[in-house]
Formats: structure tokens, sequence, C-alpha cells
């Protein structure tokens, strides 16, 4: 078993400690915000929602055999124009059907929230710190003493 050895803080290292402290409550606040943006997007089926107005848009445009250039205004689709829009219908459609904006949000939650249960997450760093702060005195592995006798 390693043995501990309780060092005191100095005036600078506090300072610093506060500062790592004030920076993991961001990082936590942050990161809780995000899931719960995620979470509520997830349960609204946004990305779903998202992509079937996608699919009516693309279907009214072969329909009307237009195109938009970079300003937004319409033009004549080629046979080319319109190819291309249909592979990407049947592309959306594919992923409405294999739920791919639902499934990715999943994944992106699960994601964040494994974050959260790492040993360097925030969270697992801001009552180490709190403590840290409150003793003014961190631990750290004891180092043998050097023997001189020998090399």
């Amino acid at each position: 078993m390693v043995e501990l050895e309780k060092i005191e803080m100095t005036d600078e290292e506090l300072k610093e400690k506060k500062l790592q402290l004030e920076h993991a409550k961001i990082s936590k606040d942050e990161s809780d915000l995000i899931i719960l943006e995620m979470e509520e997007t997830l349960d609204a089926k946004l990305g779903t929602r998202l992509l079937k107005d996608d699919i009516v848009k693309i279907k009214e445009d072969i329909a009307e055999k237009v195109i938009y250039d970079s300003y937004g205004k319409k033009i004549d689709a080629t046979d080319a124009d319109i190819d291309r829009m249909k592979i990407t219908l049947d592309k959306f459609k594919r992923q409405l059907k294999l739920d791919i904006p639902g499934r990715q949000l999943r994944f992106k939650i699960n994601q964040l929230r494994d974050a959260k249960e790492r040993i360097d997450a925030p969270e697992k760093q801001i009552k180490k710190l709190e403590k840290e702060i409150r003793e003014k005195s961190y631990c750290m592995p004891a180092r043998p003493a050097r023997n001189p006798m020998v090399d």
C-alpha cells in the first residue's frame, strides 16, 4: 500500500486550487445543461421531425424541378440535380426508417454520461478540491528517503 504524505499549500497553490474548483463547477454545470438539452431534443423527436421536413421539401423541389443557389434564389434544376435530389431523398427515408437521428442523440447522451463517471471528470474532482481548499493541504504519495549508502 502506498503511504500518503500531507503537504501544506502555499498561497499560490491555494489560489490555483480555487480556480480549478471554479472551473470544475462550471464544466459540471455545462455538461449537465448539454445532457438536459439533448434529452429534451430526444423527447421532442426533433431530429426525426427535421428529417421529415427535409423529405417534404425535397419532394416539393423535385415536383417543381427547382434547386436553390447560394443566395436562396430558385433555379431550374437539371436532370443531374433531380437525380441527386432523389438519391438524397432515398437516403433521408432510410435514415428515418432506421431512426438514425434518435440513435445518434442517444449515443451522444450516453457518451456524456459515461464521461461524467470517469475519475478525471469535474464531478469527481469537486469534493476533493473542496476538501483540499478547506484543509489548505493536499496528499501525495510519500517518497521513501534515499539511502545515501546505496546508489
